[in-house]
Order: C-alpha cells, then structure tokens, then sequence
C-alpha cells in the first residue's frame, strides 16, 4: 500500500512541475556574449485566450527565414555618446538596440540602424521578477530622429503577465512557460507634418533562463497621413544560448574591435578585458551558419583574411569552451 501511495505521490509532482507558476527573473537579461538566431515563420496562429496551465502547440510551423543576434558590451561602441547609460548592445543585421540592464529592469535606450534612424526610447521591457497576473504601466515622453527629421513620441506602453502553462514550436517544447501581453500604443509628431499613430499588442513567451522570448505573435495597426495598415507576425527562438544573471555592475567591459569597417581582404582583430582567455575565433553568417572556426593563442589580435567569404554582414565571435566571449559585426564587400 506504502508504495502505491508513494507511485501516486510521483505522478502528482510531476503533473504539478508540468504546471507550475513559473517566475521570470533576471535569469533572463542578456549578458555580453549571449548568441542565438531567430525564425520568422508563416502567421496561421493566433495568441489565444490567456489562463493557467495552457497548452501551446505551435510545432508546425513553417520558417520562412532566419536572422542571427548577439548581445555584446555597449561601451566600446560609435553610438554610446548617443545612448550614454546604455550598458548592453544587441546586434541584429543591420539594427542595433541599445539596453540598460539593472538588478530589477531591462530598459530599452535607444535604436539605430543603416536608415538613420534613431530613436532615442527610455522605454521599459521588461521588469523582474515577473510572474502570472503581474502588471506595470508606463506613459513615454521620448523623442527620436529621423533621417534628420525630429519628432516627439508619446503614448503608453503596458505589459500583463496572463498566462502559464507548455509550449510547443519547432525548436521543441518548453515547460514552465510564462506569457505576457505587451502593448504599445503611442503617437510621433513631425514639425509641420503630418504625425503616425502605432498600436502593438505582442504576445510573448518567456522561460526563465533564456534572453529572448521562445515565441512571440505580434499584431500591428499603424497609421500615417491618415491611411491605415495591419500587419502580423510570428517570430520564434530557432536556438540561443542560456544567460545567467546579471545586473548593472556585472556586464563586462569588453574592448573588441574590427578594423576596417568595411573590409575586403583582410580585417585586424583586437581585444581586451575578457572574462578568460579566448581559444576560439568564429565568423557566422546572418543565418547562424559557422562560415570559420579559427583556433587561438595567447595573443589579443588576430588578422583575419576575408578572402574566401562573399560580401555580406557576418559576426566575428571570441569563444572558449564552446561559450561566446564577445561578438561584433563584420562587413566584407
């Protein structure tokens, strides 16, 4: 009888760890060196109602492209005059999010990109420790450029923590699962022009431990000079590595440089400040593929020839033990 009880004891655990409130903390800020690639896939799902114990089954879903990211320090970057209390920097393509990470918030700071655009955000993301029904609200007053155009943004930004439960995509399913409710719905005003409107309700799935949502559905309605536009999109987390935490005193202070930018046949690679001493050169292509994987020594440069990788946008990573040390961005033409 003893064991039958104790068999029947197990099964609860393990249906009670399946569903259990999960807690989102900063575990899940980004760190320098954190890495991963993102899919966007076809948008035939919908987020759904929200509750306790749900079950996502989004494991059919087909990609139609991938972009890789990497998370790096801010400090040694062109635009840190620009966003000053920026500690963190996220590379995507041709976009660059800056971040201030502290013990209890992740603050978006700024965003700029080839198009001359920056925006200038000072806009919360995410604050921790998050859990089921938790709420905050925030009414930004902000501004940005661009194209030298200056504009003013104004407009609430909200996020509703309001279901937990299993997710299934394609890169496999998740437990413990956490989803929020993120919407933006703000105004830019032009000087003598006509202004934008922006609403955006993001469905995000978070799991503690990983720096970037394993889903997210958003749906947009924008509209300029008074002409409407809907959109949808599905993103997923295709793979990405695992943070730790990490508050504000803790994000190293890396110097990695990549001269010339751009570069055709060869680029010179320096370094200092890393956590341990980098084993590993790797150059990785806007789709996560290892284009080069360059054993190192003790030296903090390396001159790194270009010839045999076609014009494009790559990332340059320093690993040692398989984990990335720092990242940045390449561009051969």
């Amino acid at each position: 009888m003893k064991k039958h009880y104790f068999l029947l004891l197990l099964s609860l655990l393990a249906a009670f760890s399946l569903h259990a409130q999960p807690t989102i903390t900063s575990a899940s800020f980004p760190a320098a060196g954190d890495t991963g690639t993102m899919a966007t896939a076809d948008t035939s799902i919908q987020a759904g109602p929200g509750g306790a114990s749900m079950t996502w089954s989004f494991g059919s879903l087909t990609i139609q492209s991938t972009s890789h990211y990497a998370f790096s320090s801010a400090a040694a970057t062109a635009a840190i005059d620009t966003f000053p209390t920026a500690n963190i920097l996220m590379t995507s393509g041709s976009n660059l999010e800056y971040s201030k990470i502290s013990a209890s918030s992740w603050m978006l700071v700024g965003l700029t990109n080839q198009s001359n655009i920056d925006d200038h955000l000072n806009q919360n993301y995410l604050n921790v420790p998050m859990a089921y029904n938790s709420t905050w609200n925030q009414n930004l007053s902000t501004y940005g450029i661009n194209n030298t155009l200056y504009f003013n943004r104004i407009g609430p930004v909200s996020s509703d923590a309001d279901a937990y439960g299993t997710l299934t995509t394609p890169a496999g399913t998740f437990t413990n699962v956490l989803r929020r409710k993120y919407t933006e719905a703000y105004s830019d005003s032009f000087p003598g022009l006509a202004g934008s409107h922006y609403n955006y309700i993001a469905y995000e799935w978070w799991k503690e431990g990983y720096c970037r949502p394993l889903l997210t559905i958003l749906y947009s309605h924008t509209t300029t000079a008074g002409f409407p536009f809907y959109s949808k999109s599905v993103t997923f987390l295709r793979s990405g590595s695992h943070t730790s935490s990490v508050a504000e005193a803790n994000v190293q202070t890396i110097n990695f440089q990549v001269n010339p930018q751009p570069a055709s046949s060869m680029v010179h690679l320096q370094w200092q400040g890393l956590s341990s001493r980098a084993e590993e050169l790797q150059v990785i292509d806007l789709n996560g593929r290892l284009m080069k994987s360059i054993p190192l020594g003790t030296a903090e440069e390396y001159l790194l020839s270009l010839a045999d990788l076609p014009a494009g946008e790559y990332f340059v990573s320093l690993r040692r033990n398989g984990r990335n040390l720092a990242t940045r961005p390449l561009v051969v033409q």
